[in-house]
């Protein structure tokens, strides 16, 4: 990431809070000038100590701090060379190497696991995993004309995911949303995030988003591992008791987040051992990648 896109992403962390130039300033322990020179992309060298202390101020969480400190080194760039059409074409053939990789990974798991990307946007899962959280081929052929529509946010405040986990949803909601914040991080900027912000900002369609969105910067058992912990109860399999440890893949069109559930009892292992004989080994694609729509 370069200083001027890093300065775009603290300009929209500083926004999501809100603060203002002055109070993060403050916050920090700056001038205000300060930060309106990293926001402008005009500070030639960010000092660690400067990016840790933007990280506190703003209420990240540890792995969204680590996020941070990737984007201020510019480590996170996928360097190819030559002229610029022949980088492009290279960058989204390499890109589609690594995606077809992981769908083959993807379904040769022996539990639900899908794939998503630094948007929230289910990529592709497998037939386990469909089948676990009832998604119909009615739903997902509507998906692409919905803002949004293939995304987790979606699924979790929609009728979706609240028609099969009836108990705990809450913590449901809760974790899932905090791995978004932590994995979209350094993409806060980017206009398809902001343009789906704006949709699940809309109360009519996602009450509630705002207040989970916000519950999650402040929570308290700040993560130092990168998994989630889910125990409820499945409106068609019973109790469940599962983790869902995660794997970030770096592609020239950025991450690719490969999940998969982890069963924690016998109970929720012979569940997904039906779920996987009976859908069989096989992988499917959802939402368009690396190309994004806006409706």
């Amino acid at each position: 990431m370069n200083q001027k896109d890093f300065g775009d992403l603290i300009c929209a962390l500083r926004q999501d809070v809100p603060l203002t130039q002055s109070e993060l300033a403050e916050k920090m322990g700056e001038k205000v000038s300060v930060v309106s020179q990293i926001e402008r992309g005009v500070k030639k060298y960010l000092e660690p100590n400067l990016v840790m202390n933007l990280g506190t101020a703003l209420g990240l969480n540890t792995n969204e701090r680590r996020q941070l400190i990737l984007a201020a080194s510019g480590l996170d760039e996928f360097h190819l060379t030559g002229k610029p059409k022949e980088v492009e074409s290279l960058k989204l053939k390499k890109s589609m190497e690594i995606l077809d990789k992981l769908m083959y990974l993807l379904g040769q798991l022996p539990f639900p696991g899908y794939i998503q990307d630094v948007f929230g946007e289910s990529v592709a899962a497998n037939g386990a995993a469909v089948k676990f959280y009832n998604i119909t081929p009615e739903q997902m052929a509507i998906a692409g004309e919905i803002p949004g529509g293939y995304t987790t946010i979606r699924m979790m405040f929609g009728d979706i995911i609240s028609a099969v986990v009836t108990t705990s949803y809450d913590k449901y909601l809760l974790n899932s949303i905090r791995s978004l914040r932590e994995l979209s991080l350094r993409y806060r900027a980017h206009p398809y995030f902001i343009y789906l912000m704006k949709e699940f900002r809309n109360s009519k369609k996602y009450p509630g988003f705002e207040r989970y969105w916000r519950h999650a910067s402040i929570a308290e058992d700040d993560k130092d591992v990168e998994y989630d912990l889910f125990e409820f109860s499945h409106a068609f399999y019973g109790d469940m008791k599962f983790a869902t440890p995660w794997q970030s893949v770096h592609t020239p069109h950025g991450e690719l987040i490969f999940v998969y559930n982890v069963p924690l009892d016998k109970h929720t292992s012979d569940v997904f051992d039906q779920l996987v004989a009976g859908e069989g080994r096989k992988a499917h694609r959802f939402a368009p990648w690396p190309e994004k729509k806006m409706i």
